[in-house]
């Protein structure tokens, strides 16, 4: 990681993907019972025509290292083949780009609002029973949904919005957040928000990138993404040097965020990993 960080971003992605893949080959090792040395990457890429960077097709393999690693830390996979533009959307560090157009559904930042929780009667928990409920804001990217069945579409793209009860949309009533206008939303104080990277404790929602089913966890998106930029770097040189200069790339800008980013993030996410292996966390509430 070192290394990558004192080079450009031509061959930067080449150092991080195998520092992150060692580093999950000591994962699978540390965590898991499976003995097999897996060789192959577990992932391939298509590479349509005019498609850009972005466009590359990511296909997952039954075997391989993708696969080992996402079940040694418990992450989902891939069930279906994505694009890169599509898992890079996915990471809340490089869902607010511009760049990364509309192709793609993006990471939702998520507020707290009110400070005080709301309680409703549940009829699941017997007579007179409640639960609590609280508060938060979600930012959706322009437009934003105008009524309750357009929000309600928007969150069944989110697995973990599903535990929302849509009688409890209550409508796009709106409040401001540091990252803009969103909507109220009263979430099940049991149905925790997925956390993401950082010592905040910032709250995101993040979509699904193959139907309907979860994410692969942060630590597994960026491999899938890493892993594609490194083959792009490799086996592809001409084409990835044009797509970083932004005077003539569209795409300059989101792929060199995307490595500076990772120069913080992977790190901390194989931290996480391996401190979860031995029951802690490096990652606040």
């Amino acid at each position: 990681m070192r290394a990558a960080g004192a080079v450009g971003p031509a061959s930067r992605p080449l150092l991080l993907f195998y520092g992150l893949s060692q580093a999950g080959r000591a994962i699978v090792a540390a965590r898991s019972d499976a003995i097999e040395v897996h060789e192959s990457h577990g992932l391939t890429l298509e590479r349509p025509v005019s498609s850009g960077v972005l466009g590359v097709v990511l296909v997952p393999k039954s075997k391989g290292q993708f696969p080992a690693l996402a079940g040694a830390v418990g992450s989902p996979g891939l069930s279906t083949s994505v694009q890169l533009g599509g898992l890079m959307a996915a990471i809340p560090e490089l869902a607010h780009l511009p760049q990364l157009g509309d192709n793609w559904r993006r990471a939702l930042p998520v507020w707290p609002s009110a400070p005080d929780p709301v309680w409703s009667k549940s009829a699941s928990s017997g007579i007179g029973a409640t639960t609590r409920k609280v508060p938060v804001v979600v930012v959706f990217p322009e437009p934003q949904p105008s009524s309750v069945e357009e929000l309600r579409q928007a969150l069944g793209l989110y697995p973990a919005a599903c535990q929302v009860d849509p009688s409890e949309l209550g409508g796009p009533q709106g409040e401001e957040t540091p990252d803009g206008h969103g909507v109220v939303i009263n979430w099940p104080g049991s149905a925790p928000i997925q956390p993401v990277f950082g010592p905040d404790g910032r709250w995101w929602l993040r979509p699904a990138v193959c139907g309907k089913s979860a994410p692969p966890s942060l630590l597994m998106t960026w491999w899938a993404v890493l892993f594609a930029l490194s083959a792009q770097a490799r086996y592809h040189p001409v084409e990835w040097v044009a797509a970083l200069d932004p005077n003539g790339s569209s795409e300059a800008v989101v792929l060199e965020l995307a490595l500076d980013v990772a120069l913080e993030v992977v790190p901390q996410l194989v931290l996480e990993a391996v401190l979860a292996g031995e029951g802690d966390s490096a990652r606040a509430p």
